[in-house]
Formats: C-alpha cells, sequence, structure tokens
C-alpha cells in the first residue's frame, strides 16, 4: 500500500490500484489496502466501487485506523447526494476517533447544508 500511495503521488492510478490489489491477495483483512483502493476509486469518480470497498475497510479485521474508511465513506455519499448517510459516516469515523480534525470539519459543513 505504500508503493500504492506513491503511485498515486505521481498521477498513477491505475498502477496504484493494481497494488492495492495484490496486497489483499496476500492479506484479504488488510483494511488499509481496502480503503486505499476505496479512496482511488474516489479520484476516479467510481462512487459504487469506491462504496464497496470502503464498507469492506469498515469490516477489516486487521486495520489500525477504522475512522479513515468511514471518512472517505462519508465523501463518497456526498458526492452522490446523500447527506444523512454522509453525516452518519462521518459521526460513526468521529465515535472511533473524536480528534479526527477532517471528520470534524466536514461534518460541520454537511450539517450546515442539512439546517
Amino acid at each position: 500500500t505504500y508503493l500504492a500511495k506513491v503511485l498515486c503521488q505521481l498521477g498513477e492510478l491505475d498502477a496504484a490500484i493494481a497494488e492495492c490489489r495484490t496486497a489483499l491477495k496476500i492479506d484479504p483483512e488488510f483494511g488499509n489496502a481496502w480503503n486505499d483502493l476505496g479512496a482511488y476509486m474516489l479520484e476516479k469518480r467510481r462512487f459504487k466501487d469506491a462504496a464497496k470497498f470502503l464498507d469492506r475497510a469498515c469490516r477489516s479485521r486487521n486495520y489500525d485506523h477504522r475512522e479513515v474508511p468511514h471518512f472517505h465513506l462519508a465523501r463518497c455519499y456526498l458526492q452522490k447526494g446523500m447527506l444523512m448517510r454522509a453525516t452518519r459516516e462521518l459521526r460513526e469515523a468521529l465515535d472511533i476517533n473524536p480528534g479526527f480534525l477532517s471528520a470534524k470539519l466536514l461534518l460541520s459543513r454537511v450539517e450546515s447544508q442539512i439546517h
């Protein structure tokens, strides 16, 4: 997944996706790879695929930062105009990590759109 991140930063999104898939062949419970795969699908605007991979990241056993895929799922739902689902995912991210500043800021922005 570290190689995938570097490839993504170099603009090689398809190669980054391939590296995540390779990581998942080694460890299908590696949440980082599922999360990164979902985030790359978000970049490609493939929201259905992104949501599927991010949901899998949320359920992975081998993952230290469980708040991150919830944040990315919220981003996915926002792109689809699903404000309430985005809010729910952001709150879940903040339940896991109350100090997650990006989630706090995005939740504030989303809630201002709802009210």
